[in-house]
């Protein structure tokens, strides 16, 4: 027979582990783990060990390099029978010495590497903690600074300027720094780590004004040396403070400036016909305040202050002035200089009426007086018929060569104000035309009417030429179209 309680039992032992089972099998393990990490860091120990050894004899060897190289320039100090000297680890490295191998910051600050010379004159190198090699140092660093521009009182930077500081120290290395606005030796310090025997630091100064920066570093052995920069930055234009009266058809009103920084260098000034500010660089900015103006035309004055720094101010308006024609006088001075008294302007606005009347009136006596009177007034002011007169244009200008004004209704004639043109009322063109073929009739008839009309000759005008005159004895006529023309004379006619 088959034992059935049996059979149940084995199956329900299959099912997993007892208690106990589970117990044994996890101190099993912790053994193993026990033993392995044991192993593991046993193990990592002697490798770091062995790569500390490699790294040290390669230290050692690449110190005995540097020694070799740089003796003289190393600090020895006398110890018992020996002579001995302290290398910082950084040292050896940042000369070249060792290369391809990695050396944390806090080794090159924990340890140093002790020369010491027999007196046989045969160096050792030992690995050392940085207490058990301390040298006496009682040699401040070595400390300057320099700045990207030069600036004085009178040479002002309108930017920041960078300040570069290089230190050094030959006995041991610097291990502080610290940078101030006074003259005292810091309470607190910036540390460097690692130490270094020597040291660059840049900053900047952009604060506006005269500015003073301290720089101090301090050494292993205490010893503090400072240096101190002063630098001048104005970023900052003038500032308009007041004028003085306005502006006039002769000159502008000074303006006043301050400048806290650099101080304000020059005052620049500039008129035109435009109600809008231009730009503080614009090139009609000069140091002037007079002013030469057109009669009848406002004017608008500006200002502009550059500081010794090469700032512009704003630009400022100074007001504006609308230079008259007061017909009531005459003379010179003003805008258009000249001789007499009273203003320019006035002489000026006389002529150009004159100018406007020649052109409507159409009676050759009336042009030339005009004329002459025009004449008279351009005296007054210092001009001349021969030097500022064109007869081809009738156009009067200044002693520059300025026109001196226009005619709104110059197209009615070619002229501006002379009598050396012919009569512009004597007709049309096709007028002009009937008359020239008239005069050049062969007809008995109309030469005899013509001879009528004419008193025998082409045309008097009563200055007793043979051919039309308006009035001026000119010796021919245009009639605003070129041709010969029959025009009646204010004097002197025949009938």
């Amino acid at each position: 027979m088959i034992n059935t309680e049996r059979g149940c039992e084995m199956k329900k032992n299959k099912m997993g582990f007892t208690l106990v089972e589970l117990l044994a099998a996890i101190g099993i393990m912790a053994i193993i783990v026990s033993v392995s990490l044991f192993l593991y860091v046993n193990n990592k120990k002697t490798v770091d060990e062995k790569s500390v050894m490699i790294n040290e004899e390669s230290l050692l060897k690449a110190a005995n390099l540097y020694t070799d190289e740089f003796e003289d320039e190393m600090y020895w100090q006398n110890e018992d029978t020996s002579t001995i000297s302290c290398l910082l680890i950084g040292q050896v490295i940042d000369k070249g010495f060792l290369k391809n191998i990695e050396v944390t910051d806090d080794y090159k600050d924990k340890y140093r590497i002790r020369v010491t010379k027999s007196s046989k004159g045969v160096n050792s190198y030992k690995f050392v903690n940085k207490t058990d090699c301390v040298i006496k140092d009682t040699v401040a660093p070595t400390l300057s600074l320099m700045a990207d521009k030069y600036t004085s009182e009178k040479n002002w930077s309108n930017s920041s300027i960078r300040i570069t500081a290089k230190a050094s120290d030959k006995e041991t290395s610097i291990k502080y720094y610290q940078i101030t606005d006074n003259a005292s030796i810091p309470t607190s310090w910036i540390e460097l780590k690692p130490t270094k025997k020597e040291f660059e630091k840049s900053f900047d100064i952009d604060a506006n004004g005269k500015t003073t920066r301290y720089f101090y570093v301090k050494d292993e052995g205490d010893n503090v040396a400072s240096q101190s920069i002063d630098v001048y930055i104005d970023t900052i234009g003038p500032k308009f403070v007041s004028q003085s009266g306005q502006i006039t058809e002769s000159s502008l009103p000074p303006a006043t400036y301050k400048d806290d920084n650099s101080g304000v260098k020059t005052v620049k000034y500039m008129v035109n016909t435009l109600n809008s500010a231009p730009s503080s660089t614009n090139s009609s900015f000069i140091e002037k305040t007079n002013a030469s103006l057109q009669c009848g035309t406002t004017y608008y004055a500006w200002s502009v202050a550059v500081d010794n720094a090469g700032n512009d101010s704003d630009v400022k308006n100074l007001g504006s002035y609308f230079v008259k024609c007061n017909t009531s006088s005459g003379g010179g001075g003003g805008g258009h200089s000249g001789g007499g008294g009273g203003n320019s302007c006035d002489t000026v606005c006389k002529m150009k009426s004159n100018s406007e009347k020649w052109h409507e009136t159409s009676d050759p006596a009336e042009k030339a007086r005009l004329h002459e009177e025009n004449v008279k007034l351009a005296s007054s002011i210092g001009l001349s018929e021969g030097g500022n007169y064109n007869s081809s244009t009738g156009q009067w200008s200044d002693k520059n060569g300025n026109k001196l004004y226009t005619v709104t209704n110059s197209s009615k004639s070619s002229s501006g104000s002379g009598s050396k043109s012919g009569s512009s009322g004597s007709g049309s063109s096709s007028a002009a035309n009937i008359a020239k073929s008239a005069i050049n009739s062969t007809n008995p008839v109309v030469k005899s009417i013509v001879s009528k009309i004419t008193g025998g000759g082409s045309s008097s005008s009563g200055s007793g030429s043979s051919k039309s005159s308006s009035g001026s004895g000119s010796s021919k006529s245009s009639s605003g179209s070129g041709s010969k023309s029959v025009s009646k004379s204010s004097s002197g006619k025949k009938k």
